[in-house]
């Protein structure tokens, strides 16, 4: 088998579910063969995992495709078939190939959310896990192992430790190198938009990101301060890591302040990457956090179900409108009778009755009667 740490995971999406994981796997693997060379059908192999769709379950089903070279590793350049090599020079591209009677799509960027396993059909779901990089991230890549065998344990472990639970991660355009007008509230509105939740941004995040903003004047001061003693690769057009280490980010920044029963504090021996890439599960960092996420799970059907069950703390009503008769009234009786004649001809046509008076006089006690 080749070096994963040279493999790229690829998303195939519009795979139609009126057949069974097995039969899916058997023709969509038939399909990308076909587009093989000669020589890529002897020399790799592919692995096809399926999915469900995040976006039409019921309808839809996804996979996850990797390419392994079956060639002496000291012989294999390429895991990947010369067709889809495109995507690896521009990982942002989509490539469509024909399978069957319908066209699928396939694309290495996983833009949007994608689901990572399949919990068991015989079993609810006890809750949804929605994994987000950051700028600049892979929504795949950020979470993979470094390791040799290249572990995404979000993928690799939870389908495991976790099951029950749908667990996804999420991609957007965030790349930094990127041309866009795009800003942090419209990805922000894209995501809440796939997960059909609606939230109200901070009035005062929308006005540190106005223009003119004092905030945006101070980051671009930073900014030029910043890149003044900073040297760029010429290849790469990438600014260079050297120098002494430092703390980039202090534990100022890195944590909210909270008491311990609002936020765990775990200090990971790790750089900003390495920090959520877990070669295996015996890590310590990713024992913290699956213990954590196993206490989620385990409330996480009575929270939700007493979300919906309690009845709203609303005051008690101390009195009501119109009052009840009141049998010591007396008197006004030709202010009743009229009342009453009027009363019945509603319904042969249109009739307004008002009562006019100064306040206290007991407009309400006739009425009521």
């Amino acid at each position: 088998m080749g070096d994963r740490r040279k493999s790229t995971i690829f998303r195939v999406t519009g795979l139609a579910r009126d057949q069974s994981d097995m039969e899916l796997e058997a023709a969509l693997k038939e399909a990308l063969t076909a587009n093989f060379s000669n020589e890529e059908r002897y020399s790799i192999q592919t692995e096809i995992a399926i999915v469900l769709s995040c976006y039409h379950f019921d309808q839809e089903r996804m996979a996850l495709v990797q390419f392994d070279s079956n060639a002496p590793q000291t012989l294999s350049k390429q895991v990947v078939p010369q067709f889809l090599s495109e995507l690896e020079v521009n990982p942002l591209q989509d490539w469509q190939i024909q399978m069957g009677d319908t066209d699928i799509n396939i694309d290495c960027h996983f833009h949007g959310f994608t689901q990572l396993y399949t919990p068991p059909n015989d079993e609810p779901v006890t809750a949804d896990i929605i994994a987000i990089t950051g700028l600049d991230g892979h929504a795949y890549g950020s979470w993979r192992g470094k390791g040799n065998l290249r572990r995404m344990w979000l993928r690799n472990f939870f389908s495991k430790d976790f099951p029950r639970c749908r667990t996804m991660i999420y991609g957007s355009n965030l790349k930094l190198s990127s041309r866009g007008t795009h800003d942090l509230l419209d990805y922000g509105r894209e995501m809440l938009e796939g997960i059909k939740k609606i939230r109200n941004t901070k009035e005062k995040l929308l006005k540190q990101m106005s223009k003119e903003s004092d905030v945006l004047v101070q980051l671009r001061t930073d900014l030029i301060n910043l890149i003044e003693d900073r040297k760029v690769n010429d290849k790469l057009k990438r600014w260079e890591r050297m120098g002494d280490f430092f703390e980039q980010v202090p534990s100022v920044s890195a944590l909210l302040d909270l008491n311990d029963h609002r936020e765990t504090k775990l200090p990971v021996d790790a750089d900003h990457s390495t920090i959520v890439k877990f070669d295996h599960k015996q890590n310590p960092t990713y024992q913290s956090v699956s213990n954590k996420l196993r206490e989620f799970e385990k409330h996480a059907h009575n929270c939700v179900a007493n979300r919906f069950s309690q009845q709203p703390n609303r005051p008690k009503t101390p009195s009501t409108v119109p009052f009840a008769r009141d049998v010591r009234f007396v008197g006004r009786e030709d202010t009743i009778g009229e009342i009453n004649k009027r009363m019945n001809d509603i319904g042969r046509q249109h009739n307004r009755i008002a009562l006019q008076g100064l306040a206290g006089v007991g407009r309400e006690i006739p009425d009521s009667n």
